[in-house]
Parts: C-alpha cells; structure tokens; sequence
C-alpha cells in the first residue's frame, strides 16, 4: 500500500429524480485525502481559498460520483435526509470535508483511481 494512500472517505452520493433528490453514503477505505489552504493578492485585498483532493482507489470505487455529492474525511456516522442540500454536513466538518465539483477518471494511472476534488 502506498504510503499516503491510508485514509477513510465517507462519501454522500448525490442523485436527483422526478425533482427529489436522495442521497447515497458509502464508506471507502485505503484512499489519499489532501487539504490545501491558499491565499491570493489582488490590488486591494487578500483572497483566501481551499482545495481539496481525494484519491479513491479503483479497487474500491464501484459506484459512479457524480458532481453535488459530499466527501468527508474519515467514517461518519452522519446521513443525509432525502431533498436536504447537505451543508449540515459540510458546516459540521469544515476542515475535512467538500461539495465534489470535479470527477477525474485515472484508471490509467499507475495505481488506477477515481479522483475528485472542489
């Protein structure tokens, strides 16, 4: 196992039909999880931001992400009620946790993996 690769991913699977939307919780082990602060100057102030990085192994990962769904580092107890947005969840976990916005397919990559991040 590579050496960066050891943490929990709880991940709240967003789906949306006939305008309700549901939300699946998975559990995924053995995944790379980074968190990056930064800040940038423009003329008048300072603009602080965040990324977030998660690296889910193909191994794993049987189940399509799509984007709107929540990563959270670590196993949760927490759900996510049917029609609710999820920011509970993302206010409870401010440092660990982030709505998906990108979705990368690496299976290509020596160590195949989904990747997705903010």
């Amino acid at each position: 196992m590579l050496t960066h690769w050891n943490k929990t991913i709880t991940l709240f699977i967003r789906s949306e039909t006939d305008k309700t939307v549901q939300w699946e919780k998975f559990i995924f082990s053995r995944c790379f999880f980074k968190h990056t602060l930064s800040s940038e100057f423009d003329e008048k102030s300072r603009i602080n931001g965040e990324s977030f990085i998660v690296r889910i192994p193909l191994s794993v990962c049987n189940v399509p992400i799509s984007q709107g769904s929540i990563a959270v580092l670590g196993n949760v107890p927490d759900d996510i009620e049917a029609n609710a947005s999820g920011n509970d969840i993302l206010r409870k976990y401010p440092d660990k946790s982030f709505k998906v916005n990108t979705v990368s397919d690496n299976t290509e990559f020596y160590t195949p993996h989904i990747r997705i991040g903010n």
